[in-house]
């Protein structure tokens, strides 16, 4: 009985400091930047929950029958049949589960084709581990932090803002001019962790090809 007893209570610290840790947000405007680096550094880094860009991805070492996938073009990629979609997202996926969360439970990954001048509407980031890699191509990203979700007319139950980033109407929305962003040019080869909580949207410079992919452990699962 005292055994069963003192396992709940390791249980519900864990829990404790898991679901402090994760429902934590960071507002830093710091970036973190680093050369693909090991396992274990990479758990380190993304442990801070800052902006976090990883540079000098292998990525020609994905392959899909001994070809690199990054010389894939949109119109052969819509050529191949479901089946030939399923077997390059395998690899894909075998390469990026490298960056997926310890103990992932959850997760999914896509390949996304995208023409230059390509825009993307306000989105908050709600997963634990978020990461855009581009392989082909330069997009901008434009990121604020979790603090400013007023200014930006967020609303809770549509998880949307009323602010158009593009188009903004500074009369309507007024505190829209308080809002500070970053923005981040990412390249072939580089990859970027958005942090849980953060705002972003991007436009491409160039026609481009990118992986999205996003991770919860089993903690951040059941506690998010």
């Amino acid at each position: 009985m005292r055994q069963l007893a003192l396992l709940f209570i390791v249980i519900i610290v864990i829990i404790y400091f898991q679901y402090g840790e994760i429902h934590r947000e960071v507002n830093s405007f710091q970036i973190l930047q680093y050369k693909n680096p090991e396992k274990d550094m990479l758990e380190k880094i993304l442990f801070e929950k800052k902006i976090t860009i990883l540079t000098d991805l292998p990525l020609e070492t994905i392959k899909y029958m001994n070809n690199p996938v990054v010389l894939i073009t949109p119109k052969l990629y819509s050529s191949l049949t479901q089946q030939q979609h399923t077997s390059i997202l395998k690899e894909v996926k075998d390469f990026f589960s490298y960056y997926y969360l310890p103990m992932n439970t959850k997760s999914d990954i896509s390949i996304n084709y995208e023409k230059r001048e390509t825009k993307t509407m306000l989105k908050r980031q709600p997963n634990y581990r978020f990461c855009i890699c581009q392989m082909l191509g330069v997009k901008r990203i434009y990121l604020f932090p979790p603090n400013s979700k007023d200014n930006l007319y967020y609303d809770k139950s549509t998880d949307q803002f009323n602010v158009n980033f593009w188009n903004q109407d500074v009369q309507k929305y007024p505190k829209v001019a308080n809002a500070k962003y970053i923005e981040i040019l990412l390249s072939p080869g580089q990859a970027i962790f958005i942090p849980n909580g953060w705002i972003f949207c991007y436009e491409m410079e160039e026609n481009g090809m990118g992986i999205s992919f996003y991770s919860e452990s089993i903690f951040s699962n059941m506690l998010k």
